[in-house]
């Protein structure tokens, strides 16, 4: 008797794991029940389940989808503009999410590491999905450097740190909730700070 093939999801996993980073950052993970996850998704708990073998899992596979959809989010701040644009672009898109008071618009990584920051495959996912961003910026800044946007004895990597704890202050200060004014200046002083040629 000839074995059947494979059988593939007949569902759109991209889709799926969409709703449930949407329903990660809206409710946090411990607050995220498998029935919440089976609402959004729309799949049967045994189908989540079979494809990611617990919450946690899907939590995983979300963080990596999270972390696809900001790369190229980032990609786009830097399309046809220069080096220290496309920085400013991506601090005035975080300063725009970071205003707005609805839960599902925060950022899934520091949500996420906020309640399992112990945990050491989601230390991994954070570490890679900073680590990727402080390289961009340390790309970045090099370009600008290059194209005579910054001073030449400016340091590319030491500016991406810095502007790493700008980015995660920011975000942090935004839980207080002082609106987009504050936090354009904020973002504003922040670059004003670079060392520019």
């Amino acid at each position: 008797m000839r074995s059947s093939p494979l059988r593939t999801p007949e569902y759109d996993r991209d889709a799926v794991l969409c709703r449930a980073m949407a329903t990660f950052r809206e409710k946090g993970y411990a607050a995220t029940t498998m029935q919440d996850l089976v609402a959004a998704t729309g799949l049967h708990p045994g189908s989540l389940y079979a494809a990611f073998g617990n919450k946690h899992g899907l939590l995983l596979a979300a963080l990596e989808r999270y972390d696809q959809e900001q790369a190229q989010r980032t990609e786009a701040c830097f399309a046809g503009v220069s080096p220290l644009t496309g920085l400013r672009r991506f601090f005035a898109g975080v300063a725009a999410e970071s205003a707005c008071t609805e839960p599902s618009t925060a950022c899934l990584v520091a949500k996420v590491a906020s309640e399992l920051g112990q945990d050491p495959e989601i230390q991994a996912r954070s570490r890679a999905t900073l680590g990727r961003l402080e390289a961009r910026f340390a790309e970045a800044l090099e370009a600008a450097r290059a194209e005579g946007e910054l001073s030449a004895v400016a340091n590319a990597q030491d500016l991406a740190r810095w502007l790493m704890v700008g980015l995660q202050g920011l975000r942090a200060y935004a839980y207080g909730r002082p609106g987009p004014e504050a936090l354009n200046a904020i973002v504003a002083q922040l670059f004003q700070s670079l060392p520019l040629a």
